[in-house]
Order: structure tokens, then sequence, then C-alpha cells
């Protein structure tokens, strides 16, 4: 199958990983990502695929998570 690369279109089925133990606002803005697609920017170190919250990536990442959080389209 295909594997997850750097600009590669991803749709986003779970942010549970980076929303756990945060703030309630920063929470629901994650969440609200969910069902979306997003470019992934990077991976780190750790394996963790760093996406945006809106579709210009202007610096980098904004939240990562974990491989099995996204799905190829």
């Amino acid at each position: 199958g295909r594997k997850l690369s750097v600009g590669g279109v991803v749709k986003v089925l779970s942010v549970e990983s980076c929303a756990s133990g945060l703030p309630l606002e920063d929470q629901v803005r994650l969440r609200a990502i969910v069902g979306q697609t997003r470019q992934i920017v990077e991976f780190d170190g750790a394996g963790f695929v760093w996406l945006c919250f809106g579709d210009i990536i202007e610096y980098g990442g904004d939240f990562c998570v974990f491989p099995g959080e996204v799905a190829l389209v």
C-alpha cells in the first residue's frame, strides 16, 4: 500500500492523542478538524505526523497525531 509522506494529503480520523489534557477551547478547535483533509507538513523523531490547522503552511505544523489517526486520500 501507499505510505504516509511529507506533502501527502490525509483525512484526519482522530485527534485524541493530542487533544487529551488540553484546555477545553483547544480540544474543541482540534476536534473540529476531524473528518477534514490536511497536507502532511513533517514527521518528528518520534514518528508523529504534523499537520496545520489551515490549508496554508507558513512555518510548519501546528499539531501532531499518531499515524493511525489519519488516512491517505
